[in-house]
């Protein structure tokens, strides 16, 4: 109630701020859908239906210099940047797309097609209207698209028996969130524009009241709070470009990222790409006291077999506390690799002795791992001299589990 409470009081000072910018003389309530105006360059497509094309200046997808999300050699004229408003937030069986819009870079510039429903009985023409953007060699810009525009849009498709999908998607919200979710608030696309990008919008409406707006405006009402429900749907879609432009120069650019955090989540993806720069990013990150960095180091140097490098980036981690993959893959190493079990044992121990928090499933695990090494122990009572070395660096571990 009290979220719905605080939806009612935001729609009630748009209404006030719309009269007292005159709005409603300019625009005034209509009694149907039939009768609504088009606003600015909206012109009808259809009954129910309309759209408008617009070209903005974009010099940043110019620039791109390294390459971190898309192929190398893309061409910049196969991504389609699109972003839909909805009835709803939840994507459930009534939840209709009312604003879609669809972007492509030419020569500088954002080319941006819109279309509007202006109430439900159009709804298969405006689908209609939307498949002639879908292709299957297109890559498809989204944010959170991957999750819900693009299977929303394909159920609304295939109840009304319009052919058409968006197979190859690019959902930005995924490295967002690996740069930017212990940064920012929130990692939602206007946090990401006003903590990243240093955009900060005017007179924006948010996003949750949105379907609210649109409900009135079908019945008549509301028109000014839709022309601002209008201008938010056209930043998305600039912030979409200008976004996958920061990702790409990013690389090279690691003095915009002034957090440890960004630098492990950047790391990370550089690893996934195969771009082994991402283990220099990694190795800063962890310098810079983000533990977290050397989780992505010790999987990779576990996968290509460099054992040498993989001590050394576990020994990094643990001397900043105990962390249980770290541990569990120190003692592997420790016993398959160099054969000191009574170091893996001790190394084992780290995680039982002092009321360490584990799962049952891993404190199972561990027993077990635990009872077998003191096993070995007993038909080889080898020790060697990283055993000491091993309980002198980790003696001032915490006993917190990353």
């Amino acid at each position: 109630m009290a979220k719905l409470g605080a939806r009612l009081q935001q729609l009630r000072a748009m209404r006030e701020q719309n009269r007292a910018e005159g709005r409603q003389e300019t625009s005034p309530r209509r009694s149907h859908s039939r009768d609504l105006q088009p606003w600015g360059s909206w012109e009808p497509a259809a009954e129910f239906v309309w759209q408008t094309k617009e070209r903005l200046p974009l010099p940043e997808l110019s620039e791109l210099r390294d390459g971190l999300l898309l192929e190398p050699n893309q061409n910049l004229e196969e991504l389609v940047f699109y972003d839909f408003e909805t009835t709803g937030l939840s994507g459930g069986a009534g939840t209709v797309i009312f604003l879609a819009g669809f972007a492509s870079y030419r020569a500088g510039e954002l080319e941006m097609s819109r279309y509007l429903l202006t109430d439900y009985p159009g709804e298969g023409e405006f689908l209609r209207r939307i498949s002639g953007h879908l292709s299957p060699s297109k890559t498809y810009v989204s944010y959170n698209g991957k999750s819900f525009d693009q299977k929303l849009l394909q159920s609304r498709l295939i109840i009304h028996a319009v052919p058409g999908g968006m197979p190859r998607q690019l959902d930005l919200l995924y490295p967002a969130r690996r740069l930017w979710r212990d940064v920012l608030d929130s990692c939602s696309l206007q946090q990401v524009e006003r903590g990243v990008l240093g955009v900060v919008r005017s007179e924006d409406i948010p996003g949750a009241l949105i379907p609210q707006v649109y409900q009135s405006f079908v019945r008549g009402e509301e028109y000014g709070a839709m022309q601002r429900v209008d201008r938010h749907h056209v930043q998305d879609i600039v912030t979409l470009a200008r976004l996958l432009a920061f990702f790409e120069n990013l690389p090279s650019r690691t003095e915009l990222l002034g957090y440890p955090q960004e630098l492990a989540g950047l790391g990370a993806l550089l690893l996934r790409a195969g771009d082994p720069r991402g283990e220099e990013v990694l190795h800063e990150a962890l310098s810079r006291g983000e533990p977290r960095a050397g989780r992505p180091l010790l999987l990779h140097y576990k996968r290509t077999r460099d054992y040498r490098r993989l001590e050394s980036v576990l020994r990094e981690i643990l001397e900043a506390g105990v962390d249980y993959l770290a541990i569990v893959e120190m003692a592997k190493l420790l016993e398959h690799r160099q054969g000191d079990y009574a170091a893996a044992l001790e190394t084992i121990d780290l995680l039982l002795e002092g009321g360490t928090e584990l799962s049952p499933s891993r404190r199972r695990a561990i027993e077990h791992r635990r009872r077998r090494l003191a096993g070995k122990l007993k038909g080889d009572c080898k020790t060697v001299d990283g055993s000491q070395l091993l309980s002198s660096s980790f003696s001032s571990c915490s006993r917190t589990i990353r």
